[in-house]
């Protein structure tokens, strides 16, 4: 007799999945039986298309990243498999702004909506009273750059600040002449000024 405890599996099930049909498809796409040999010789082959204006951003399969791919070959299978693909709009949009507000004047690439692959250059010119520190994409808070001018390839949506501090003046006061009737001569970045 059987022992109804055992359950004998005779195959496997791969499940092919994206993020939204909108962007792209899978082929075959959904939950796949893959029958089980003695030998695990089954090879089974998952295509993965984008549509027109959009792109793979990542495949993932058994939970792990396999980075972008237009094809996914499962083999020597001994287990459930899975495989996911993040499908991306190659419409890219760009903010730009200054940290503190209106602390910056920016010039070149302007913001607003890029191609996947476009090159941008934008330069940060302070305001009187300021100095520029680094840029940052406040989504992630990623530091890209510590140059005023910031030249990168656009891979997604980002929100680019320019990171400003208030300019700190070196101001160094010297007194002349005697303590009643002295005075006192200020030093500001290189420029003199007398206080009488």
């Amino acid at each position: 007799d059987v022992d109804p405890s055992v359950v004998t599996k005779d195959h496997y099930f791969i499940t092919s999945q994206c993020n939204s049909l909108r962007y792209g498809y899978l082929d075959p796409l959904g939950v796949i039986k893959v029958p089980i040999t003695e030998t695990h010789t089954t090879v089974t082959t998952i295509k993965i298309v984008p549509y027109s204006n959009y792109r793979i951003e990542d495949v993932i399969v058994n939970g792990r990243s396999v980075g972008i791919t237009n094809e996914v070959v499962l083999s020597q299978i001994t287990s459930d498999q899975s495989v996911y693909v993040e499908f991306v709009s190659k419409e890219i949009f760009i903010t730009i702004g200054a940290d503190p507000e209106g602390s910056a004047e920016f010039s070149g690439s302007p913001a607003g909506q890029y191609q996947y692959g476009d090159k941008l250059t934008i330069t940060s010119t302070p305001k009187p009273g300021y100095e520029f520190i680094s840029w940052i994409d406040s989504r992630t808070n990623r530091t890209l750059g510590t140059s005023p001018t910031l030249s990168m390839t656009a891979t997604t949506t980002m929100d680019i600040v320019a990171r400003l501090k208030i300019k700190v003046l070196d101001v160094r006061f010297v007194v002349e002449g005697e303590e009643e009737d002295g005075k006192v001569i200020g030093i500001n970045n290189g420029s003199v000024m007398r206080v009488d």
